[in-house]
């Protein structure tokens, strides 16, 4: 793991910007985890994971966030995207960190077929079923919670998984992989996932 970009005094000195670049294997995986942490805090922070469809490079207007490799046109476009209120979890004094889905496995089809298959298939799970996209997510949130918990300004146990409709299903599940006591915040998972 190595810190890519770093603000400590970004929202005018309200909080610190971090993006880590995490090296996974099995499969061979590079995943970047956005992280913003108020810097007004008397211990460490309960933080709310979420996760993206476009790349932490378009949840805020910051040069210095890597855009994802592939990305082109309107997708390498660096923008706020509205529905991440991440100022005001930062000003009510909690965490957020984001990672993209993509660095997992890519929402398209044709991409997804390929990259699921060098995933593993979890334990009691026949080794010719390779898990699906969704378990994919799944498998990055449990990846992210772990650096998280090795973050010293991060609360280990307040990390809040949150996510809606099809993000929801990942953040949902994790709680498979995740050890200790763990907040979820799914909106709208549906049914197609239940675990």
């Amino acid at each position: 793991m190595v810190t890519v970009h770093e603000d400590e005094a970004w929202l005018g000195g309200k909080a610190r910007l971090r993006e880590l670049e995490i090296h996974l294997g099995k499969p061979e995986t590079k995943a970047h985890l956005l992280l913003v942490i108020p810097n007004q805090r008397k211990a460490p922070v309960a933080t709310f994971l979420g996760m993206n469809f476009k790349g932490n490079h378009a949840l805020l207007e910051d040069e210095g966030i890597a855009i994802p490799p592939g990305l082109v046109g309107k997708d390498s476009a660096r923008h706020a995207e509205k529905g991440w209120l991440i100022e005001a979890i930062v000003g009510r004094g909690y965490g957020f960190a984001c990672f993209y889905s993509g660095d997992f496995v890519r929402d398209q089809a044709e991409v997804a077929l390929a990259r699921v298959k060098e995933f593993s298939a979890p334990v009691g799970i026949p080794a010719d079923a390779a898990p699906a996209t969704l378990a994919c997510w799944a498998w990055g949130y449990s990846r992210m919670v772990d650096v998280l918990e090795k973050q010293p300004e991060i609360d280990a146990a307040r990390i809040a998984a949150v996510g809606h409709s099809r993000n929801g299903k990942p953040a949902y599940s994790p709680r498979r992989w995740m050890s200790g006591s763990r907040w979820r915040f799914p909106r709208r998972p549906g049914r197609g996932f239940r675990t």
